[in-house]
């Protein structure tokens, strides 16, 4: 998905290149203007919205898929520590499992809810299965 927005934004910029006029390229030639690259948000709204609008860099479907091979709760928890950096990357993952959280809980709640919403219920499903 990177790569996609990279080469976007690189031809757009080229576009852009390509439609300034003699004198700008005279002032850049010359050091005496200079091209800036700003970040800004499209939306218009409140910090609520801006925050949702966040996205993970992960894939959820992918974490879950390698949680659900893994056999057992302390191997979950080590790959969840390689794999997922931020906390919305954890909030992606708890989203996609449908498993209700809080937002004042730290990274180490999301991740034991992760880690007992797939390997725990697996785990539990099997020992009760074999009773």
């Amino acid at each position: 998905m990177k790569k996609n927005i990279y080469l976007f934004e690189i031809e757009r910029f080229i576009s852009y290149l390509d439609k300034l006029s003699d004198n700008d390229i005279y002032k850049l030639n010359n050091g005496i203007a200079k091209i800036q690259y700003n970040l800004v948000d499209e939306k218009k709204g409140n910090d609520k919205e801006l925050k949702d609008a966040k996205i993970s860099n992960i894939d959820p479907d992918e974490i879950i898929n390698a949680l659900e091979k893994l056999s057992n709760r302390e191997s979950g928890e080590e790959y969840l520590k390689n794999k997922l950096i931020t906390r919305l990357d954890y909030e992606a993952v708890v989203k996609k499992l449908d498993i209700p959280y809080n937002k004042k809980d730290n990274i180490n709640k999301l991740r034991d809810k992760i880690i007992e919403g797939t390997i725990g219920f697996r785990l539990r499903s099997q020992a009760i299965q074999e009773n």
